[in-house]
């Protein structure tokens, strides 16, 4: 273990995963969904992966997987410190993203005051009228579901102590299956011209989505007592995501009535389910380790800056209509910019409330003389551009490095994981 310097690099990854299907989503869809409309006789065409919102479920299960730490509920004491840790984490970007707002879009003083109310509480999620904040971003829906979720963890936590996990996951499963059947077909028989077929106001909010957490919870409870799936299952699990797209497919070309409600409380659980199947199945893989990952997991690390700043360079640009070579050039100075500005703001203002940063991102803190850990003299792990030597007298090579500074504040290398022995040999 790596105590609190380490980062799972397929966590980070599948957050990479997720972050480009939904900056290629919001690019993209519409000129895919022209080009390509659905086609029941195809399971394998463009319109059937033209599903980039799936990317936000995943970011769901991913945090219900990072934050599950029973310890959380022990004592208020604990609930306090993790509520602030949150909200180091959550808020600086956030602010300044409202600050930014504010100024580009001219609030007045109600709108400033109102989104600084529901935007960092995470209330405008049970609002209908304010849960995909138009005033606002968009895409800040998902942010308040994330909110709600981190002020509900530690109760989570607390039911799970009471009844136990399997039946809270069991119960909640059952629950959000039927509230979204009844949130989905609630909204699109008032709003039958709703543009937007994937989500909605009632079955998307944080007690719609609730399952998503608890599958990530229980996926990480299966991780912490080494649980293996063969990794055969995840062979099982890529055609069930297939249906779930091609089932979105059909859900957006048909009136929606209780059948297509049904089938779209559906396809969030069968995504969840294959979702959590792959993870688990392909989590122990070298790859997550190797320089081929790590365009995923440089995306993973900076996808909450990645999602909040694609948004505001979308709205300050016109949609491109066609899908030609143009409009791909288009598309890779979006992502390139989007990732870019994403890193200087994951290095400076996301730094406040990480305690671990990649070694990529060390560049902002040499400056101001800090360190990419809380504690630099324990082993952590690092990706170094270079080759360095290594305490074996050997270099180091592409795969994962770790790394610790020496008192003399240098620092040394490795490439095994460090042994019990070794994290008690801290150079102070």
């Amino acid at each position: 273990m790596a105590g609190n310097s380490e980062r799972s690099s397929y966590i980070d990854a599948f957050r990479g995963f997720a972050i480009l299907a939904v900056l290629f989503h919001h690019f993209f869809y519409q000129q895919m969904a022209t080009a390509h409309p659905f086609d029941a006789s195809r399971l394998l065409s463009p319109a059937t992966i033209n599903h980039g919102h799936l990317g936000v479920g995943l970011f769901f299960i991913l945090s219900g997987m990072v934050f599950y730490r029973p310890n959380i509920a022990d004592d208020w004491g604990t609930v306090l410190r993790f509520y602030y840790q949150r909200a180091l984490r959550l808020w600086p970007l956030y602010v300044l993203t409202i600050l930014l707002l504010g100024y580009l879009k001219q609030y007045d003083v109600f709108t400033f005051a109102k989104s600084f109310a529901l935007l960092l509480t995470g209330v405008h999620d049970f609002i209908p009228r304010y849960w995909e904040p138009s005033w606002a971003l968009w895409v800040l829906w998902s942010l308040g579901v994330e909110i709600i979720f981190s002020i509900a963890l530690p109760g989570l936590l607390l039911a799970e102590r009471r009844l136990g996990p399997p039946r809270v996951l069991i119960l909640a499963v059952v629950f959000c299956f039927v509230y979204r059947i009844v949130g989905d077909h609630v909204w699109m028989s008032r709003h039958p011209d709703y543009s937007n077929p994937f989500i909605n106001p009632l079955k998307d909010n944080f007690i719609g989505r609730l399952d998503d957490f608890l599958f990530g919870m229980a996926a990480m409870r299966a991780v912490r007592k080494d649980i293996t799936i063969r990794s055969a299952y995840s062979w099982l699990a890529l055609p069930g995501l297939l249906l779930v797209g091609l089932s979105w497919s059909y859900l957006e070309s048909v009136p929606r009535g209780w059948p297509q409600s049904v089938l779209a409380s559906a396809n969030h659980t069968g995504f969840t389910i294959c979702s959590v199947t792959l993870i688990l199945a392909v989590r122990r893989s070298t790859f997550w380790d190797g320089w081929a990952a790590q365009p995923f997991v440089f995306a993973g690390t900076v996808c909450y800056s990645a999602y909040v700043i694609h948004a505001l360079l979308l709205s300050s640009m016109d949609w491109p209509k066609g899908l030609d070579l143009e409009t791909l050039l288009a598309f890779g100075r979006f992502a390139f910019g989007t990732l870019l500005l994403s890193a200087i703001s994951f290095a400076t203002i996301e730094a406040i409330g990480i305690r671990h940063l990649p070694a990529w991102a060390q560049w902002t803190r040499l400056f101001r003389g800090g360190s990419s850990v809380l504690n630099p003299s324990i082993w952590h792990k690092c990706h170094p551009i270079f080759p360095r030597r290594t305490i074996d007298g050997n270099w180091t090579g592409l795969m994962q490095t770790w790394r610790r500074r020496r008192k003399d504040g240098r620092w040394e290398y490795r490439d095994d994981e460090p042994r019990v022995d070794d994290w008690s040999n801290r150079p102070y």
